[in-house]
């Protein structure tokens, strides 16, 4: 629930254009889902991390976030 939660926040700040807050939310999500060990669950919220990146500006990070979720 926690892991939801938190992902659902950082949606909704990503597209509230509010890119600080919503790192830290799915960087928190990332790592309940590797507590978890749920691989399906980390990809997805890669996926999240990558697309937060690139809309950022980051595109390093974007790159980091692609390769661990291969």
């Amino acid at each position: 629930l926690d892991l939801a939660a938190n992902n659902n926040m950082a949606d909704a700040f990503f597209h509230l254009r509010r890119f600080g807050e919503a790192e830290k939310a799915y960087d928190y999500s990332l790592a309940i889902a590797r507590k978890m060990q749920s691989q399906i669950l980390e990809a997805r919220i890669l996926d999240n991390i990558a697309d937060l990146s690139i809309e950022n500006n980051q595109f390093p990070r974007a790159a980091e976030a692609i390769a661990a979720g291969k």
